[in-house]
């Protein structure tokens, strides 16, 4: 299902974010940073306790200053993460535990599910109307001696290339289907 794997690698980057940002902020310094615009120019005041105006840093602190708006910014990368992947994880607990709405059909028994029209196809269905869609062509196979790993004879090497790669992915196709207007 592309949802989960979508889940599972937000849930690997989410991980790999909230590590990261743990890591940054062990080395970062202590104090939070304000800012206040004077006469054109930000001035920066490092505050180690909160409701203090804090210390103004000159312009040799710069880097201190940029630490600081960076740890700031970590702190609410991490929430924010953190918070996420809680929510990510209960979701895929939801999806590990309870029948999701487009897999129900498949939990019927076969008789049950001879008399239930589903609120879409299975993979099966799909692929069985796909094929009763796009017959294969018409005109008889091509005066070549090509044949793909499926078993068709195509007309140059480029369409073996493609015929094999989406039969070895498992992928269904027909070659020179009819077009239908």
């Amino acid at each position: 299902m592309w949802l989960e794997s979508a889940v599972n690698f937000r849930i690997r980057s989410l991980e790999t974010i909230i590590s990261e940002k743990n890591n940054a902020l062990v080395n970062a310094p202590e104090g939070n940073l304000k800012i206040h615009p004077r006469h054109g120019a930000d001035r920066y005041y490092r505050v180690m306790e909160k409701n203090t105006d804090g210390i103004y840093m000159p312009r040799g602190e710069f880097d201190t200053a940029r630490e600081l708006a960076q740890k700031s910014y970590d702190e609410k990368v991490l929430a924010s993460a953190e918070a996420e992947l809680r929510a990510l994880r209960h979701a895929q607990s939801f999806y590990n535990k309870k029948c999701p709405v487009e897999a129900c059909f498949s939990k019927l028994s076969p008789q049950r599910q001879k008399l239930v029209k589903p609120i879409r196809l299975t993979d099966e269905q799909f692929i069985e109307k796909w094929k009763r869609d796009h017959p294969p062509r018409i005109e008889g196979k091509p005066q070549t001696d090509l044949k793909t790993k499926k078993g068709d004879f195509v007309r140059s090497r480029a369409e073996i290339i493609i015929a094999d790669h989406l039969y070895s992915e498992g992928l269904i196709y027909q070659f020179e289907t009819p077009l239908v207007c």
